[in-house]
């Protein structure tokens, strides 16, 4: 079986600082499990935002890779926000801004230094582009985002 080269940008993006992972019975549903999946792309973007401000700061301009990255995956990232936005309901100000307040907090700070954002750009690059596997995507978020906001609020975990 052969694995996409996609695979080690994963394993790259797992040394990020990705959280670990514990299974959630809730996540079994269907619908429960596609908005985490939603949830999950929705704070993936906000993290490579958040990352890509850091880095400018710090003299790493990553923003050109970060807009291809999104323009590639567009759909894909929309489709994410409108599902979480549906979620919450369509009145602003409410449920929706709150959680996106949780997801910039989390994400907004951080460590920054020229090694990050040369590991970040690559994981922007290889996603910015069109012919990349449609696995990429959500195996990068997954190993990046394990424990999304959304989860939290969406499944109940037995504390």
């Amino acid at each position: 079986m052969r694995v996409g080269p996609w695979l080690g940008l994963v394993a790259l993006a797992a040394l990020a600082g990705a959280q670990t992972a514990s299974a959630q019975s809730c996540l079994a549903d269907a619908r429960a499990g596609e908005l985490v999946r939603s949830g999950r792309l929705v704070e993936f973007e906000t993290l490579m935002m958040a990352v890509s401000l850091r880095c400018a700061r710090a003299g790493v301009d990553l923003r050109p890779v970060y807009e291809g990255m999104v323009a590639a995956n567009g759909a894909r990232f929309t489709s994410a926000h409108a599902a979480v936005q549906q979620l919450f309901g369509a009145e602003r100000g409410t449920g929706y801004d709150r959680y996106m307040t949780q997801v910039a907090n989390r994400y907004g700070g951080g460590a920054t230094d020229p090694q990050k954002c040369a590991m970040f750009r690559t994981v922007a690059a290889t996603l910015s582009n069109p012919a990349a596997d449609l696995r990429a995507l959500p195996a990068v978020a997954e190993a990046m985002v394990s424990a999304p906001i959304l989860r939290e609020l969406i499944c109940t975990t037995g504390r």
